[in-house]
């Protein structure tokens, strides 16, 4: 069996153009982006196109122009959306206070603070009071009551 000793002289390879970052920050790159830079990018854009939308702008990296259409230049249009306002929740009233509030104060009653249990008493507000390991006297509305 015959081998084959010559080897082949490899071709040399041209040397990668470097680029600057598109981010802004300087970082010589062979590609668009150093790597995780484009976020960077794309989130000062959307937040100045949900602060300032159709204004135009000026980056670190020499970029102008409206932050829309510098978003969908770069390709990522579908993050030019409104800020969606936030939802809120309705508050609701605890009518319970207010019915533990009728009720007269009961004392020596044992109830499971935390993972604790603890004697005391239970206020006409409902609170359970109580004399922690330190020797203060401590209300909480956060308990279980042990029969």
């Amino acid at each position: 069996m015959a081998t084959n000793t010559e080897t082949k002289p490899k071709a040399e390879k041209a040397p990668k153009q470097k680029n600057k970052c598109l981010c802004g920050c300087g970082t010589e790159t062979a590609r668009r982006f150093a790597p995780g830079h484009d976020a960077r990018l794309k989130g000062v854009l959307i937040r100045a196109f949900r602060t300032e939308p159709g204004k135009d702008i000026t980056l670190v990296n020499g970029m102008k122009g409206k932050p829309e259409v510098l978003l969908a230049e770069l390709g990522w249009a579908k993050y030019a959306v409104a800020a969606k306002p936030k939802a809120t929740k309705p508050k609701a009233d605890k009518p319970a206070k207010a019915e533990k509030a009728e009720s007269p104060a009961q004392t020596g009653v044992k109830a499971k603070v935390g993972r604790w249990i603890q004697e005391g008493r239970i206020d006409s507000d409902g609170l359970f009071v109580y004399t922690n390991s330190k020797g203060q006297l401590v209300s909480t509305d956060k308990f279980a009551v042990i029969d």
